[in-house]
């Protein structure tokens, strides 16, 4: 079982960062593999509509990438900053050319964000951010709150609380799985909207 957390802030080693080492620590202690990537470039969509039947962003990058090693994780993460309540367009930009170009390779696996915020005001961006999720059939991991690391007291417990919560949706699927219990959710049962066409 392992986890990506995709960290698309304009600063390597800012806030998000430290949440998602907070999450990262907690997953390690429950034998939950992790990989953290930083973001840096995504090409916006430019609804050339060349990857509806490609199913493959027309612009070579971290979209692609994704696609081709989609295999090798069970749980993908976004980190967003949170600026006048929104997530960054680099989140938005990443999760709409994902989900677009191939959302089928992401259907069952688990999705969830962890937001950085100078304040708690990040219930825009988690609905905002959440919502792809939801759009490919992937069940949506939360903490106890809208998984938000702030720089207080606060944020190791939240990013604790995300990580229990992955790791017992991780177990439950992979269990489930042993016993023959299948995603109802078939690539082939989604509709057109879902298939991003």
């Amino acid at each position: 079982m392992k986890v990506l957390f995709l960290n698309t802030s304009e600063e390597e080693n800012g806030l998000l960062s430290k949440g998602i080492a907070l999450c990262c620590a907690k997953l390690a202690e429950m034998d939950i593999e992790y990989d953290v990537r930083w973001v840096k470039d995504v090409h916006p969509c430019t609804s050339c509509g060349k990857c509806l039947k490609r199913r493959r962003c027309l612009f070579d990058g971290i979209i692609n990438e994704l696609h081709e090693h989609s295999e090798e994780f069970d749980a993908l993460i976004i980190g967003s900053d949170v600026m006048y309540s929104e997530a960054s367009k680099q989140a938005i930009e990443l999760l709409k050319c994902l989900f677009r170009s191939n959302n089928e390779n992401y259907v069952g696996k688990i999705g969830g964000v962890i937001l950085a915020s100078n304040r708690r005001n990040t219930e825009h961006a988690y609905q905002e951010l959440n919502r792809y999720f939801s759009y490919s059939c992937m069940p949506v991991v939360s903490g106890r709150y809208w998984n938000t690391v702030c720089d207080d007291e606060k944020d190791t417990e939240e990013m604790e609380r995300l990580a229990q919560n992955l790791s017992w949706l991780l177990k439950c699927i992979s269990s489930g799985k042993e016993h023959g219990i299948q995603n109802p959710c078939f690539v082939e049962k989604l509709d057109a909207f879902m298939l991003g066409r």
